[in-house]
């Protein structure tokens, strides 16, 4: 059921550093940071690979309306995309399982793979950037955990 299609990514250049960003309970997310993919933690939801040329690759998995896809480390250059449901009866899989992204700036490919993640799904839920919000958030912050209510 948590395992029910599996892509192993592999990587070729050398690489200077990996943080995942990763489930570590039922509700939150921490940071690792780690040398090679081996020790990417299991429901990494968010990946970033510094190469020792400067540059950085951005892995997202992507969740739709049937499936999770979360990353796991497999070895020293290998990490695994896992795509699973908890629905009963489904016998076939098709849809978006990851987006990346590859360049100098890991702000700004963080942000494409959610953009581009968001434009290949098209159901309806926008970017950030795109939702509009009441002033007060300007200079009191934002919660993610009702951001929802003002879509």
């Amino acid at each position: 059921m948590d395992k029910g299609v599996c892509i192993d990514v592999c990587f070729d250049g050398k690489i200077k550093g990996i943080m995942a960003n990763y489930r570590c309970d039922e509700f939150w997310c921490t940071p690792a940071f780690l040398e090679n993919m081996s020790d990417i933690p299991d429901e990494t939801q968010l990946l970033i690979v510094e190469q020792e040329n400067g540059r950085f690759i951005v892995v997202v998995p992507v969740l739709n309306d049937r499936y999770k896809n979360v990353i796991v480390g497999k070895s020293e250059n290998t990490f695994t995309v896992r795509e699973f449901s908890w629905y009963d009866g489904l016998y076939d899989m098709s849809g978006l399982s990851f987006v990346y992204a590859f360049g100098e700036n890991p702000h700004m490919l963080v942000e494409c793979c959610v953009k581009e993640a968001l434009k290949i799904l098209n159901n309806g839920t926008r970017h950030i950037s795109e939702r509009r919000y009441p002033e007060v958030l300007e200079y009191l912050g934002w919660c993610t955990w009702d951001s929802i209510s003002l879509i």
